[in-house]
């Protein structure tokens, strides 16, 4: 069954300043100072601090589960950790010779995996400030992802643009491995069935959850579209979404993994004749009180859902490439946008509570742990933001 919403709110920035230029109209690039304010409109840094040893786009960052650490992975081959508490670097990735394009932390935050894009796999030691494991088994140019296990902090899987998944033993490289379909691309992957199973997201749409013991594939589903983009698991259901703006709703029944329901929230749009489909890039499931999922679209909207209805669409100035709910009570979402900012949203309002400044250019990944965040972007920064702080003083 397909869902198309009714009775939904649409919501629109609320963003006056302008993009700053210099004296003969061109945009401003990176400058020797990236604290400074810059552009005739004063714009605010509002960023609790900012990181910038890369010296090309940052493609990935990856806040560690204990919060105090953020990892970072850019295409300068480069890779970084660094303290929350006082923006020190605590280790430097040396040895890929390719673009970070993934991070995997380990549950109890001592030990980070970065991969670049012909597959090297690199497991550093922050007590020891040292790689301990390398392998490559394959590229991540076309997708793959890196996940340690949520509670077994030696167990890493590596799944890789062929379609094929290991789970190594980082401390003595022992692995197990577990066959998808041949030559479609992982896509992501999250832990399920009280961590008994790795349920993997494929390029083709597919979906299959592994018993880890075993090896096993227990049962696959297919979506409606054949090029899918994001997974997100919650505590009911899981949220797959496609490249045609379709969101699959999977479910786990007695019989098996099934979709149980697509929605194709952008049937709402006025497009122009032969104007493709955005992709979601991103999904998030709300953990409190109602049944609230949000989906962020390259056409510049974020979905919130509620009981499977469109509550809300929020308008951004771009498309969205991120979007995650923050830890809390009152629900409310935080997206990265490619016009370089952030926003807070409140999800029963529709309010837009907080934008938050700085990057001159596209933001590529967000992290969210807590109360925090940290965005990367094609200016080759990290910026790392206290959320309670700016919440407090939002002029700021």
């Amino acid at each position: 069954m397909e869902h198309e919403g009714e009775d939904f709110e649409e919501v629109h920035f609320d963003d006056d300043e302008e993009e700053p230029m210099d004296s003969d109209g061109e945009d401003i690039g990176d400058d020797e100072n990236r604290n400074a304010q810059y552009g005739d409109e004063d714009e605010i840094e509002n960023a609790t601090y900012i990181f910038d040893r890369h010296s090309s786009p940052v493609q990935v960052v990856l806040a560690s589960p204990c919060g105090r650490y953020i990892a970072t992975g850019g295409e300068d081959d480069r890779g970084f950790v660094v303290d929350t508490t006082n923006a020190e670097l605590v280790i430097a990735f040396f040895g890929h010779k390719e673009s970070i394009v993934a991070l995997a932390w380990n549950c109890d935050s001592s030990l980070v995996a970065s991969a670049d894009l012909d597959g090297n796999v690199k497991v550093w030691s922050m007590k020891d400030k040292k790689m301990v494991f390398s392998a490559n088994e394959g590229g991540f140019d076309r997708g793959g992802f890196l996940k340690f296990h949520t509670v077994a902090p030696n167990a890493l899987v590596v799944a890789l643009e062929d379609g094929n998944i290991y789970m190594y033993n980082v401390k003595d490289g022992n692995f197990k491995m577990y066959t998808g379909p041949v030559g479609v691309a992982c896509r992501a992957g999250e832990f399920i069935a009280d961590n008994k199973q790795l349920l993997v997201l494929y390029e083709d749409g597919s979906v299959r959850n592994f018993d880890l013991k075993t090896q096993e594939a227990l049962s696959t589903a297919q979506g409606k579209s054949n090029e899918a983009i994001s997974l997100s698991v919650g505590k009911n259901y899981t949220l797959v979404g496609f490249a045609d703006c379709t969101i699959g709703l999977l479910a786990s029944t007695p019989e098996g993994l099934k979709f149980a329901d697509h929605f194709k929230p952008e049937k709402h749009e006025k497009k122009s004749e032969g104007e493709e489909s955005h992709p979601i890039e991103s999904a998030d499931i709300y953990d409190g009180q109602g049944d609230l999922f949000a989906a962020a679209s390259l056409s510049g909207f974020v979905y919130i859902y509620e009981s499977r209805k469109i509550r809300l669409k929020l308008l951004h100035p771009d498309g969205v490439n991120r979007v995650r709910f923050i830890p809390g009570d009152k629900p409310r979402v935080i997206t990265a946008c490619l016009d370089g900012k952030v926003r807070i949203w409140d999800c029963r309002s529709g309010d837009l509570l907080i934008t938050l400044h700085g990057h001159r250019h596209q933001i590529l990944d967000l992290t969210l742990v807590g109360q925090c965040c940290a965005t990367a972007s094609d200016d080759a920064t990290v910026r790392y933001w206290d959320l309670n702080e700016l919440e407090e003083n939002p002029s700021v």
